[in-house]
């Protein structure tokens, strides 16, 4: 989508891999340093990189000890959906940037309603939004608890009106905004929501929960539980049950079910949670053994750190050896420019063109040779002679070795070897 005008961009979604806001800034990376992947990746790394210091100055906000921030912005950076996404050309890595920015800026925005905090809490809610429409799930969540929490700052027994109005009127303002954005785009999501309708059954939540905790496993969530039962202020309670239970309520009632990679929102509080669970078992344990609990705090951190570079490990051996669904190595933008090239000089308009390197969708040879591989498709569809078949593969790959099977999953499909 990189490569649509810049009011297409703006003004219109496509499906659910439209992530706006990160395509705004990528291309405006682009214009600014040239076409690279590094560049093209730099809203997402750059995001990625804000979003450690960021945990932690959240962490502190919501009244949490330095040891439980510093820990969670210790997971944050090895979380292993924080490190894949800030590394790809996706939006996911900008939401848990975005996520951290809106709730710390809530907080703010309730310790002493500057509007500063305000304004900050307006923009980065409909950038939220703007970046992944699904996102407004979590706002949803996040309006509660400034509701909510904003009403009993004044009065400890009783809620008041006056002050949940004061401390909604961000909320009023960034919800217009995102209510007239959603009306030019209304056509465009019912048509995503359409295409991919999925169920919230038992291995969807498998799938979501599973994610949330990688690389370390469902055993993490034994400290998030225990996170959660040691929270003492009510207004931070509010927080994290708003910020979770909201966005579950809505999906129940809407119907509107993600992948798991959508309910990445909710990354940064399971590990705020997970983080003060493991500060208050090491709190207790140091009053109990004393020096020795030191030890046992470094070898916990060699585990965390050992399962991160096993996973990240782990995803560049697949991505190597083609045993992903994306599977394959893949093409480099200046590699795609001359394979196109090439092409054009050297595959007549009889042959056809069949990519199989990256995706084959995710490949970036789609950008350059797109076009050329429809044209020959309309050039067969109406009649015209197929004399080949030329298959483009890496050279790390030949087609011979390309796992076409997630495509033809009720068939073997097998190629001669290259020559």
């Amino acid at each position: 989508y990189i490569d649509l005008p810049w009011q297409r961009m703006i003004l219109n979604y496509h499906n659910s891999s439209q992530h706006t806001l990160f395509l705004l800034l990528a291309k405006f990376s682009v214009w600014v340093f040239g076409e690279s992947e590094t560049v093209f990746r730099l809203p997402s790394f750059l995001a990625g990189v804000l979003s450690v210091p960021l945990a932690y100055q959240l962490g502190l906000a919501v009244k949490m000890p330095w040891s439980s921030a510093l820990t969670s912005a210790v997971l944050m950076g090895l979380s292993w959906p924080h490190l894949k996404y800030s590394l790809e050309a996706r939006g996911y890595a900008l939401t848990i940037f975005l996520v951290l920015l809106a709730t710390y800026s809530a907080v703010r925005f309730l310790d002493n309603s500057r509007w500063m905090w305000g304004s900050v809490l307006v923009v980065t809610g409909f950038s939220i939004t703007y970046t992944l429409p699904s996102n407004l799930f979590f706002l949803g969540g996040l309006a509660v608890f400034i509701v909510l929490a904003g009403g009993l700052e004044l009065k400890e027994n009783r809620l008041s009106i006056k002050k949940m109005f004061q401390s909604s009127i961000p909320f009023l303002i960034m919800f217009a905004w995102i209510g007239i954005y959603f009306l030019i785009i209304y056509e465009e999501l019912k048509v995503s929501r359409d295409l991919h309708p999925l169920l919230l059954d038992g291995r969807r939540i498998g799938n979501i929960t599973e994610l949330l905790v990688a690389p370390w496993g469902f055993w993490m969530y034994l400290f998030f539980a225990l996170g959660a039962w040691r929270l003492r202020g009510r207004r931070e309670r509010i927080l994290f049950l708003a910020v979770i239970m909201v966005p579950i309520v809505l999906t129940l009632g809407t119907g509107v079910v993600g992948f798991a990679r959508h309910y990445i929102y909710w990354l940064p509080f399971v590990l705020l949670l997970s983080a003060y669970g493991i500060t208050e078992l090491f709190l207790q344990l140091k009053k109990k053994i004393g020096g020795p609990v030191y030890g046992l705090g470094l070898g916990f951190v060699f585990l965390l750190v050992f399962f991160a570079v096993k996973q990240t490990t782990k995803l560049y051996t697949a991505r190597d050896n083609g045993s992903l669904v994306v599977a394959g190595p893949n093409a480099t933008l200046s590699e795609a420019s001359q394979m196109a090239v090439w092409v054009d000089e050297n595959i007549p308009e009889d042959n056809l063109i069949v990519i199989s390197t990256g995706g084959p969708v995710s490949s970036v040879l789609n950008r350059y040779m797109g076009k050329k591989v429809l044209k020959r498709m309309i050039y067969f569809a109406r009649g015209g002679e197929l004399r080949k078949i030329i298959f483009i593969a890496h050279q790390d790959m030949p087609p011979e070795k390309y796992p076409f099977v997630p495509m033809f999953k009720d068939r073997m499909l097998k190629l001669p070897a290259s020559r």
